[in-house]
């Protein structure tokens, strides 16, 4: 048991101590309790020590959102049943969403230089260009599987999420390249039937 006088404000009796004041013992109010928070100083010390510990485990770490590409298969089946420029539509997308710019430039001016000739294969007379308009769409379709295998293993091993497209997607983008691809057919023909180039029925 302490005893202290009333106006002292050096000491603070402990909990379950008491003071005496004149002739009574009084039970000090809970307000002149020690409080059990370190000092202001000792905060500072440590937000100045490392100013980043309180804010950066607190805020939550934001993983890219995953990218959709179609799968190598679908792009095979889309230039096996739509022709090469489907396929070539639906890869050039997938590098897109890849980040690999140069390879669709690339890809879409050696595109755009072989339909002529692949639209030329197919308006010859006889059978001969048409087999070979085939063999060159099959090597295109071996082609852009093994480059997508190869450049989506790729982006996926720099930790990022890869989600398949849709085929319905697929589909509608390989029509749409195979109607601008009949619609050079029609004036790849149209020129031909100019300078007396006969065309198959």
């Amino acid at each position: 048991m302490v005893e202290v006088s009333y106006g002292e404000q050096r000491f603070r009796p402990g909990l379950g101590d008491f003071f005496r004041l004149g002739d009574r013992w009084y039970t000090p109010p809970p307000w002149i309790y020690p409080t059990q928070h370190p000092p202001i100083e000792q905060h500072m010390e440590v937000a100045m020590s490392d100013p980043l510990s309180t804010t950066s485990d607190r805020l939550p770490v934001s993983s890219p959102p995953p990218v959709k590409l179609w799968t190598p298969r679908a792009i095979g089946y889309i230039t096996f049943f739509l022709g090469f420029p489907g396929g070539l539509g639906l890869a050039a997308l997938n590098w897109m969403r890849m980040g690999l710019k140069k390879k669709v430039l690339t890809h879409l001016l050696a595109g755009a230089a072989a339909a002529p000739v692949f639209a030329v294969l197919l308006l010859l007379p006889a059978n001969t260009g048409r087999l070979l308009a085939f063999a060159v769409n099959i090597g295109v379709l071996f082609y852009l599987k093994k480059q997508m295998e190869k450049d989506i293993e790729a982006f996926r091993a720099g930790e990022r999420e890869v989600q398949s497209a849709h085929w319905s997607g697929g589909c509608l983008i390989g029509l749409v390249m195979s109607g601008l691809f009949l619609s050079l057919t029609v004036v790849v023909a149209f020129l031909l039937t100019l300078i007396g180039v006969p065309i198959p029925e």
